[in-house]
């Protein structure tokens, strides 16, 4: 990569070509855009999709070969890319589009290819089938396709434009996470059983935050090493492990996944204008919206396992202003604000229902919603898009078979997320005037005699570029709010309640998808016998914005 590697992983993208139009030559001569597009971007005027053609709005805007942008000389940049496409499947990863393109002779391993603004990418590997004509594609940086390009816009961001991309099969959407609960059988006294349930909140380093006020139990009966409070190397391990290899205990053999890689494959869910419908991922139904704001219902239940949440950055009347400038394949600069920030909102409610006899089975998932919230960028030299994504990690810690469990945050705020890269410095900024509508702790409700908890992080991400689902390339914000809460058991002798609220912001200009998506991507790979991608590739910066840490009453701390 031309770009610096640091932490961002990666992902790969697989086209398949069949019969269709002709005559898409490469060697155009180079246009000028247009004085209204230019116009569209110095006046902030918002995309409208109804421009779109049909193939555009379904798999991308081709790119142009213009004055204002030099791309890379290897980069095959295939003008009315979009026209070529025949369909999107629902694994996210691969496309059909013509095989006797001109441009197809061109594409051969180790290639860049750019097909449209969602379909760009070094080629690993080429498959012909007749009229089909198979290429996988990896990761790319910005700098891997453009050489020199100047580009800059201001316009408002009309979320209810925004088209809904959906890959229902897309590779390691759901990973499983390391549980919280630890059931301890301390010794029997007098007054029974008593059992302690620690919940501890994982942060971006890898360590672990314990939330106080999390346990209760006789005097004598907690050692340290059987504390759920207190985790192991073996605690640990196992979560960097997932981090790495998507499972906590990794073997040649664990790696799997509900659909062998098969190319060319299923037709894919077709895009929409809005939210898209629910979607079903492993016992779980999520429904995405964007318009309002950046948003996500969770619903679960199973095996007497309820859970209900919602989660949203509010956002008023939002804008985006970015600005990029590339020279010599260095990126010089790179800016981006995301204007009308609003708010952040957690709502939740869980419970457990089920005979004594049954096994109590908490939850630990972390799924990225395969789901693309994107529109085209106004008057841009190359087909950008803003793409918003959402990736979220869920942890219960339930120990009593039946209890219930809710809470309420709502924060107020206004402003802009803002990144920023000039000549090698990060700056990196979001509204910190946090105004507390409701309270996490104060609004922690249920009825248990037992201890219980939950952790909830959420992602939410918007990325100006260029690519689809993981494998979007460009200057990007990425706002990540952990909460995590705790309620004490109605026999204790006080009822104890603790609440935690994270918030960090990512920024970066790169390729960045959760790393259990990459271990899928790899696994993909590897079935079909082409080489691993890596997991990072492009510039980023992350900075600490809020940790703070509540229990009622204080007495609990101790």
């Amino acid at each position: 990569m031309r770009e610096s590697r640091r932490r961002i992983s990666a992902g790969i993208l697989a086209f398949v070509m069949v019969a269709g139009p002709g005559g898409l030559l490469e060697g155009c001569k180079k246009q000028e855009v247009s004085e209204e597009t230019r116009n569209e971007a110095r006046q902030g005027k918002a995309f409208d999709t109804s421009k779109l053609s049909e193939n555009e709005f379904k798999y991308g805007v081709s790119p142009t070969k213009n004055s204002q942008v030099t791309y890379q000389p290897d980069v095959i940049v295939v003008e009315h890319g979009a026209d070529a496409i025949k369909s999107a499947n629902s694994d996210g990863v691969s496309v059909t589009i013509d095989a006797n393109l001109p441009e197809a002779a061109q594409m051969k391993t180790g290639k860049i290819v750019f097909l449209t603004s969602r379909a760009a990418g070094k080629i690993l590997a080429t498959q012909r089938d007749g009229n089909n004509l198979t290429l996988l594609l990896g990761p790319v940086a910005l700098t891997d396709i453009i050489q020199d390009a100047t580009m800059a816009t201001d316009q408002p961001l009309d979320l209810d434009s925004m088209i809904a991309y959906t890959a229902p099969d897309y590779p390691g959407a759901v990973a499983e996470a390391p549980k919280l609960t630890q059931a301890i059988q301390p010794r029997l006294g007098g007054r029974g059983e008593v059992r302690a349930v620690g919940v501890s909140l994982i942060l971006p380093d890898g360590g672990f935050q314990s939330l106080r006020g999390t346990k209760r139990a006789l005097p004598g009966d907690l050692s340290e090493q059987d504390s759920p409070v207190i985790w192991t190397d073996r605690d640990v391990a196992a979560v960097r492990n997932l981090a790495l290899y998507g499972t906590t205990h990794p073997t040649a053999k664990e790696i799997s996944f509900a659909q062998t890689p098969k190319l060319p494959g299923t037709p894919g869910v077709p895009p929409l204008k809005g939210p898209p419908q629910d979607i079903q991922l492993s016992d779980f139904n999520l429904k995405p919206f964007c318009c309002g704001g950046i948003g996500l219902k969770i619903q679960y239940d199973k095996a007497g396992l309820r859970f209900l949440a919602y989660a949203v950055i509010k956002l008023d009347h939002p804008s985006l202003h970015f600005n990029l400038d590339i020279k010599g394949g260095q990126i010089r600069t790179a800016a981006l604000e995301l204007k009308g920030a609003a708010g952040l909102t957690f709502d939740f409610e869980a419970g457990t229902s089920m005979d004594a006899s049954a096994t109590l089975n908490n939850l630990g998932k972390e799924i990225a919603l395969p789901v693309d919230f994107s529109i085209p960028i106004s008057g841009l030299a190359v087909p950008f898009a803003a793409t918003l994504k959402q990736t979220f990690l869920l942890k219960t810690a339930f120990s009593a078979k039946t209890a219930s469990l809710t809470a309420t945050a709502d924060y107020g705020f206004k402003g802009s997320f803002q990144m920023g890269y000039i000549n090698g410095q990060w700056t990196a900024a979001a509204p910190m005037d946090f105004s507390v509508k409701k309270s996490l702790v104060n609004t922690i409700g249920g009825a248990s005699v037992g201890v219980n908890g939950i952790v909830l992080a959420y992602s939410g991400k918007v990325i100006v570029g260029i690519g689809a689902f993981g494998f979007v390339t460009g200057p990007y914000i990425n706002y990540i709010a952990s909460v995590g809460f705790t309620r004490g058991s109605d026999l204790g002798i006080k009822m104890c309640k603790s609440a935690t609220l994270s918030i960090d912001l990512a920024v970066g200009v790169g390729y960045s998808m959760p790393q259990v998506i990459n271990t899928a991507i790899n696994f993909f790979l590897r079935q079909l016998n082409v080489g691993e991608v890596a997991a990072s590739g492009g510039i980023d910066h992350r900075e600490k914005l809020i940790t703070k840490e509540q229990t009622i009453p204080e007495s609990c701390k101790n």
